[in-house]
């Protein structure tokens, strides 16, 4: 009778189809990282992608996004024990970049980030710099823990821009190239204007110095790279995935803006209505480090 009763009760519950949250616990301070309660069935999050896992359960799949520096949810099909780690979801979409579409056999997960006292300090409370990672410690402190940057300048495959001017001299590599005194040059037509690097592999940005054609500070061409939108570009599966990270503004003489995002490649896009002449860039410095292979 009790085994009937048992087998009755567990067949109402998938009846039902009562969400169990999945809990994640660090092993230092005894404390919980992540309860991952946001869950979406039959539905995949499109956002900003960071690695593509296989053959992996969905608990190792959510312990990996757990560790992960930058996740916030993940993507899980029970098919084939595919994983996705993203650095978006549905609560924090800052970007607008992050849709869920309808997929069948794919699960959402993310974590419910109004639970506090249950998240990492850090996710509410981040000080560091740029090129430090908040790490929680005991008792709701933190430490800014340093990470190590490079130029990514020698990872840089190719570049290439919208067009090129006339005379050939000022391609787009004179633009990543280590030398504010030198600089790339659009032609006048097409526009939008745009450039462009691909990595040879897949890299982390930390962030970008983008250096605006030297000398040009109260000259006609001081304009030129205003309002460029910057841009992280991903490939996986066939699909690309454009994460927007920031913007030249009025850009003056130069601007460091923080990016903290997974890219293949890096895009400098000026849209119609802002594009003007010609694109004359100095340089773009562009520091972080080669990614970590799962």
């Amino acid at each position: 009778m009790k085994k009937k009763k048992q087998i009755f009760i567990l067949c109402i519950l998938t009846a039902i189809n009562i969400t169990f949250p999945y809990i994640l616990k660090l092993p230092e301070c005894n404390k919980y990282d992540a309860i991952f309660s946001k869950i979406k069935y039959n539905q995949r999050l499109i956002g900003d992608f960071i690695t593509f896992l296989q053959s992996i359960s969905l608990r190792q799949c959510l312990t990996k996004c757990m560790w992960h520096d930058t996740c916030q949810s993940v993507n899980h099909f029970r098919g084939n024990n595919s994983c996705e780690l993203l650095a978006s979801s549905v609560q924090r979409n800052r970007t607008g970049n992050a849709v869920l579409v309808s997929d069948r056999g794919w699960n959402h997960f993310e974590t419910d980030f109004n639970i506090i006292t249950l998240g990492p300090w850090c996710t509410a409370n981040n000080p560091c710099q740029p090129n430090e990672r908040c790490k929680d410690v005991c008792f709701g402190t933190h430490k800014c823990v340093s990470f190590t940057t490079e130029s990514l300048r020698d990872y840089i495959e190719t570049a290439s821009q919208s067009s090129d001017h006339n005379t050939g001299e000022f391609p787009a590599i004179k633009a990543f190239d280590g030398n504010n005194d030198v600089y790339s040059h659009t032609a006048r037509s097409p526009t939008p204007h745009w450039i462009k690097a691909t990595f040879k592999q897949r890299v982390f940005i930390n962030y970008v110095i983008f250096v605006n054609r030297l000398p040009i500070i109260s000259s006609p061409y001081d304009q030129r790279n205003d309002n460029m939108r910057l841009e992280t570009i991903l490939h996986d599966g066939g699909q690309s995935r454009v994460t927007v990270f920031g913007n030249t503004g009025i850009l003056g003489t130069q601007k460091n803006i923080s990016c903290m995002q997974y890219a293949d490649e890096f895009q400098a896009f000026q849209p119609l209505e802002f594009s003007t002449d010609y694109n004359n860039i100095g340089e773009i410095w562009i520091y972080g480090r080669v990614v970590f292979t799962f």
